[in-house]
């Protein structure tokens, strides 16, 4: 009988424990976040290729600053991307 009832314990700890897992991974979603500010992806799709995020914010917040003058970056990282003038690494 005891060894029942640890079994059945064991069993039931197993499922508990894979389902906090599941469930928190889902709420959690894709934890990619955009190159350009960090916002995060919000595909809900589970194993997708595709990342997009609904909510971008200025490049400041990611700490983008201008070469030129050093002040903060307030454009919106894919404004950037789509007229090419985004520079990434050193170079000027």
């Amino acid at each position: 009988m005891q060894q029942k009832i640890t079994s059945c314990e064991s069993e039931f700890n197993d499922e508990a424990i894979n389902s906090c897992r599941s469930l928190i991974t889902q709420r959690l979603g894709c934890q990619a976040t955009c190159p350009g500010c960090g916002a995060k992806c919000s595909n809900t799709e589970a194993n997708h290729q595709h990342h997009k995020s609904l909510y971008h914010v200025a490049m400041a917040f990611r700490g983008w600053r201008w070469v030129h003058n050093k002040t903060p970056a307030l454009e919106l990282c894919y404004q950037e991307w789509m007229t090419g003038s985004l520079i990434v690494g050193g170079e000027t």
